[in-house]
């Protein structure tokens, strides 16, 4: 039993050193490499690719698009938007008797945001309003400027700011219902029988749809998977 071992593993040696061999061995070495780089290559050629499938579903704020994935945060702050978050708030009365929240107290996206982190429950602010929540990712191997990070997931509720005039690929938020979307992106991946939303998944990107009591469309929602 030995001796066969031994025998096979002469004979590969051996093989390896006709120029057959050298040739197998050079292109299992530089295989990996080579896939890598279609790889890198299908992301700059085509920058909605996913291993997976699917492309972002597309969010829009007044005139400005949110692309989950794709959108920087500069982006969004040369459309006249601010970052904060429940630090930055401060309280208001309406004369209706109910809480308001203004949000004065904005980030500096010069600030840094370290490697490879995602950053939760942040505002998105318009005129002090809250316009919709996001997470925003720095997906860099280094720290980066938050100006550089990318909105991996953007969420409209009814009551925010401009809400009238957002629209989820392409239909306005007074227009969403579980029967439009499902026209447009097929079958949900649960829906409100068992949840109290409905989501779509494709790939690395979802959406969404949350429900108030009376069955109405609360806030929707669009996002990029990073992981």
């Amino acid at each position: 039993m030995n001796m066969n071992v031994v025998d096979k593993e002469q004979e590969r040696l051996a093989e390896e050193g006709t120029s057959e061999g050298k040739k197998k061995k050079l292109l299992g070495a530089i295989a990996p490499l080579l896939i890598a780089a279609v790889c890198v290559l299908l992301y700059f050629i085509l920058p909605d690719f996913t291993i997976g499938g699917g492309k972002a579903y597309v969010v829009t704020l007044g005139n400005v698009e949110v692309i989950p994935g794709k959108t920087t945060v500069q982006e969004l702050a040369d459309a006249g938007y601010d970052f904060s978050d429940l630090s930055g708030a401060s309280s208001k009365w309406d004369e209706d008797g109910s809480l308001h929240m203004l949000y004065p107290n904005v980030y500096d996206l010069s600030g840094e945001a370290e490697a490879n982190t995602l950053y939760i429950s942040i505002v998105l602010v318009k005129d002090q309003e809250q316009a919709a929540s996001v997470s925003i990712v720095n997906m860099k191997s280094n720290a980066a400027p938050i100006s550089e990070c990318i909105i991996s997931d953007i969420s409209v509720e009814k009551g925010d700011y401009e809400a009238d005039k957002a629209s989820l690929i392409g239909i306005p938020f007074d227009q969403l219902s579980e029967e439009v979307l499902t026209e447009e992106a097929g079958k949900p991946e649960s829906t409100p029988d068992y949840s109290d939303d409905v989501t779509w998944e494709k790939g690395k990107f979802g959406m969404g749809l949350v429900f108030d009591e009376s069955g109405a469309v609360e806030s929707f929602s669009s996002d990029f998977n990073v992981h």
